[in-house]
């Protein structure tokens, strides 16, 4: 066999290993659908299926409840709760966290950041943390820790490729994982205020 052959016959598998995978999304995600709409009260307005096709979450705003995906160990598990049953949620880029909904240390920034420099001082000091650059990340998950003594994190993939910070498959990545954290810390600040 030729160099030749060798090559187009590995980008063929190739090509037929990208297929298969998006057919097996979208049969997973057909899925999870259907088993979102049998749920007793509870109606899917924004839900987020991992890149690990494994782990997802699904909100239901009006009834201010979340939905919890992951099919990792049973196959087929959700856990619905209350928007009050999520404690925090973090951001993580390799392990390291990137971001986390902790009110406590937003407000003791803003009130620093605001006696020192004023109004924009508040919003600099709420905003601040540590920064790192990086070459290359591999993984971004969104951790939620809820009121549940069995069984208290749960983890989205939302990127598990290794991928560089100014490729669009990071950016999506960064971006989803990014508003998913506000969507997640406007339903606890909802729970708090209901």
């Amino acid at each position: 066999m030729s160099f030749w052959t060798i090559m187009i016959g590995l980008l063929i598998l190739a090509v037929l290993a990208v297929i298969a995978l998006q057919i097996l999304r979208a049969v997973l995600e057909k899925n999870i659908e259907k088993e979102l709409s049998h749920l007793k009260d509870f109606t899917v307005t924004r839900k987020f299926v991992g890149v690990d096709l494994s782990t997802g979450l699904a909100i239901d705003e009006n009834r201010q409840k979340i939905c919890l995906l992951d099919y990792r160990l049973t196959g087929s598990g959700h856990r619905v709760l209350p928007f009050s049953d999520v404690l925090s949620a973090e951001m993580f880029q390799d392990g390291a966290s990137v971001t986390k909904t902790v009110r406590s240390s937003q407000v003791a920034g803003a009130l620093i950041g605001g006696l020192a420099f004023g109004g924009v001082g508040a919003i600099v000091g709420g905003l601040s943390g540590s920064t790192r650059t990086l070459n290359a990340v591999r993984r971004i998950e969104l951790r939620l820790l809820v009121n549940d003594t069995r069984n208290p994190v749960h983890d989205v993939c939302f990127l598990e490729h290794e991928s560089k910070p100014d490729s669009s498959l990071y950016r999506d990545a960064f971006r989803n994982a990014r508003e998913w954290l506000g969507l997640i810390e406007i339903s606890m600040k909802r729970a708090e205020v209901r």
